[in-house]
């Protein structure tokens, strides 16, 4: 990724903020944003699963785990977005469950847009 690049994801992460916790190397805050890609496309088909099945428990413990994901590749819009999905599964409301899946869905396709070369994994919408 070119520094122009790189500068360009300014407006969906913290890119100044990943790169110092990687000691200024781009390669490796590179190697954080795509394993973070990988990562938050599973946990988003999981989410997905324990919606079908009605189960706000492990739909929270999977937001959570896309908050910190998020915080590490500083996300911080994506982590809101986690956030509030953890905090609808935590109050058992399947309702807004759904419309937070979707703003973080949202938020997912608008990083997979910001990042120059790669997409991140689709992730079908649930019926």
């Amino acid at each position: 990724m070119s520094p122009e690049e790189w500068d360009g994801l300014s407006s969906i992460i913290d890119n100044q903020a990943l790169l110092r916790r990687c000691l200024n190397n781009l390669q490796f805050a590179e190697r954080i944003l795509t394993l973070f890609e990988c990562t938050c496309g599973e946990e988003l088909a999981e989410v997905d699963r324990a919606l079908e099945a009605g189960d706000v428990d492990a739909i929270s413990r999977i937001a959570h785990r896309l908050q910190g994901s998020s915080a590490n590749a500083a996300a911080k819009e994506l982590q809101a977005r986690a956030a509030k999905l953890r905090t609808a599964a935590q109050e058992r409301s399947l309702p807004e469950v759904s419309v937070c899946l979707q703003e973080l869905r949202s938020e997912w396709q608008r990083l997979g847009a910001a990042l120059s070369g790669h997409q991140p994994t689709p992730v079908a919408a649930s019926s």
